[in-house]
């Protein structure tokens, strides 16, 4: 942008031959699903909910963005979506992070301690992934950190 600046705020300016201000939104107010979905930049910036959410390119195409959509609250599905059927959900333990995590100076104690933490929680997801199928149901797999 490159019109006259608005007097009280340097970062919006004249636009379209002067009949409009325009502005840039910073990204936690107009996030894009990776900034919103993956970074959880408002949330970690503790800013509430964005004005809006632009659902960028993902794997699955169309299909993919609906599943990231629904899983950030963000698609408007009718209520027989989520009370119909019968589900299996677990909850997983996330292994501690030793105290001196942070200050560990080599890689490896690093890499075993995440990997070992990943298994420990795809094993809790697993027992919950039996049971949905041996009862016929749909499992929700669970957040892994």
């Amino acid at each position: 942008m490159t019109g006259t600046p608005h007097p009280d705020d340097p970062a919006v300016k004249r636009a379209a031959n002067d009949t409009l201000w325009m502005g840039v939104l910073p990204v936690y107010l107009a996030a894009n699903s990776h900034a919103y979905m993956v970074s959880r930049l408002p949330e970690v910036l503790g800013t509430g909910q964005p004005y809006c959410m632009h659902a960028t390119w993902t794997y699955g195409g169309a299909a993919g963005k609906v599943s990231r959509l629904r899983e950030a609250l963000l698609w408007h599905d009718p209520p027989e979506y989520y009370t119909e059927g019968s589900y299996v959900t677990v909850d997983v333990t996330v292994p501690e992070m030793p105290e001196d995590y942070n200050t560990w100076e080599e890689n490896e104690p690093q890499i075993r301690f995440h990997l070992g933490a990943l298994r420990a929680q795809l094993e809790q997801a697993a027992v919950g992934m039996a049971i949905a199928v041996a009862t016929g149901r749909t499992f929700i797999m669970p957040k892994v950190w």
